[in-house]
């Protein structure tokens, strides 16, 4: 405990215990074991901004939790290097990781964290077959300029999911799509995808 030498009140104290206090925050935070549905964040946001943990990034750098709004005011303390607004918000996906346990290192790493934050994205995220669809096309089209394909071709599916779900209740994941009895709701759903109506 190197802070606890030091005197009481000074900034290098303040600046480990804040630096402790943000790794403990994180690995609380990411860590499936030991959290239960909260998130512990750097500012406590007021109860009138009805914030919700979809508003909150992490800092690359100091692995603190911020709103995706504050981030940017952050970086200019933390960060030497001042990469721009999109590639911070796209380092604190991959920092978390926000994806289902059998998905690939390139899924993890390269191709999820540049996909905004949406309701089709928060579908796929954690599906099961659609991950394992992700880690073949990954293996299939390994250059880095197809993972633009990659991605928008999981989008279409995820939206292609939504609007399954909005006609038949039933469908809970894209595994449930594979019953004769929802073949009428998957016409029916890709139409509206294709705005066929």
């Amino acid at each position: 405990m190197k802070f606890s030498a030091l005197p009481k009140n000074t900034l290098e104290r303040k600046k480990i215990i804040d630096l402790i206090r943000k790794k403990g925050n994180f690995y609380f935070n990411t860590t499936n074991g030991v959290n239960h549905g909260e998130l512990l964040v750097s500012r406590r946001p007021s109860e009138q901004l009805k914030k919700t943990a979809s508003d909150y990034t992490t800092c690359y750098n100091c692995r603190g939790f911020f709103t995706k709004n504050s981030i940017r005011h952050h970086r200019a303390k933390c960060v030497e290097h001042k990469p721009n607004d999109r590639q911070i918000m796209v380092m604190g996906r991959k920092l978390i990781g926000r994806i289902h346990p059998s998905a690939s290192s390139i899924l993890r790493k390269m191709v999820f964290p540049v996909l905004r934050e949406d309701e089709a994205v928060r579908v796929i995220r954690y599906d099961a077959l659609l991950i394992t669809f992700a880690n073949k096309m990954c293996l299939k089209y390994r250059h880095q300029h197809q993972y633009d394909m990659i991605r928008s071709r999981l989008r279409l599916l995820g939206r292609f999911l939504i609007a399954l779900k909005q006609v038949n209740k039933a469908v809970t994941d894209f595994a449930s799509i594979y019953n004769p009895s929802v073949y009428d709701s998957c016409i029916q759903a890709v139409n509206t995808v294709a705005v066929l109506d």
